[in-house]
């Protein structure tokens, strides 16, 4: 059995409530939860374990759900925190309480989403864990104030999302209707029949090349919003887009600065659609009671 041990503060010294019952062990599948307080420091820690012997499987799966803990708090709770992996022979001696009887409400979403992500297929699990770990660095680079970075990591997932479900349902359609544009354009001025070699075969490729390129990353994007049914967002999205393109134009020059609400807005977004590509309209079940203290 391993674990990490987390400092629940962050950078300034504010405390980070996660809102668990203290010195209870919550199971969720593998994964045991501590929270726990020292009344003469005020320190407040959590104590994530896992039923593993393999200490780099350990690690990974450790790392997957802390991942997964950042996104649902929407606060890098390790930020800290050095992650240094424990070994402990057995759990400290307190009551374990199972996720399937709790009624502690940010356990019981934890468990829904881990059982909901456990459930996936490899490709959907796959972007799903690949959205989970860009997010939470996301966080991280956000609590260091590099907002920019911040930004330009929440974007990800939704690229990742969007080329997915892009590809999967629209570019057919777009390919089968850029292949036929030159065969009618013969066929409706000329009376001719296309044929597929020398100057029209040429001029086709060349057609398809050229509209190929009005496929651009905001109208994916917007495609794929559509196709979530989260058309109410395509005006923000609209405005990540542009700021995103203007980052790649003037690269590190500094003639663009970014803030942290571009950066909140960003995260937002990027949280509404993988909320939502996983679990549909129910955004609620991976919203978890958490705040700051000073």
């Amino acid at each position: 059995m391993f674990y990490f041990s987390l400092d629940l503060f962050d950078l300034h010294e504010n405390t980070i409530l996660v809102k668990l019952t203290r010195n209870k062990l919550f199971k969720v599948d593998n994964i045991y939860l501590l929270s726990r307080w020292d009344p003469s420091g005020g320190d407040s820690t959590l104590n994530v374990y896992i039923e593993e012997i393999d200490e780099n499987k350990a690690k990974e799966q450790l790392t997957r759900f802390i991942n997964l803990l950042n996104f649902l708090y929407d606060i890098d709770i390790t930020i800290a925190s050095s992650l240094h992996l424990y070994e402990a022979g057995v759990l400290p001696a307190f009551e374990i309480i199972n996720a399937g009887t709790t009624t502690n409400n940010n356990i019981k979403k934890i468990n829904n989403v881990v059982q909901k992500i456990k459930n996936l297929n490899p490709t959907d699990y796959k972007i799903i864990d690949q959205s989970l770990r860009y997010y939470s660095r996301s966080l991280k680079l956000m609590e260091l104030e590099l907002h920019e970075d911040s930004f330009l990591t929440a974007f990800k997932p939704i690229e990742l999302i969007a080329n997915y479900i892009y590809k999967n349902n629209y570019q057919q359609e777009f390919n089968e209707y850029i292949g036929k544009l030159v065969p009618q354009l013969l066929k409706e001025l000329f009376d001719e029949e296309y044929r597929d070699e020398n100057k029209d075969k040429e001029i086709n490729m060349t057609t398809i090349a050229t509209l190929e390129n009005v496929q651009t990353q905001r109208r994916k994007i917007s495609k794929t919003l559509g196709f979530l049914n989260l058309n109410s967002l395509k005006d923000e999205i609209g405005q990540v887009v542009r700021l995103r393109n203007k980052i790649g134009a003037h690269g590190n020059s500094g003639k663009l600065i970014l803030g942290i609400d571009e950066s909140l807005n960003c995260q937002k977004i990027c949280k509404h659609i993988v909320t939502t590509y996983l679990f549909g309209n129910l955004t609620q079940l991976t919203k978890l009671d958490c705040e700051r203290k000073i």
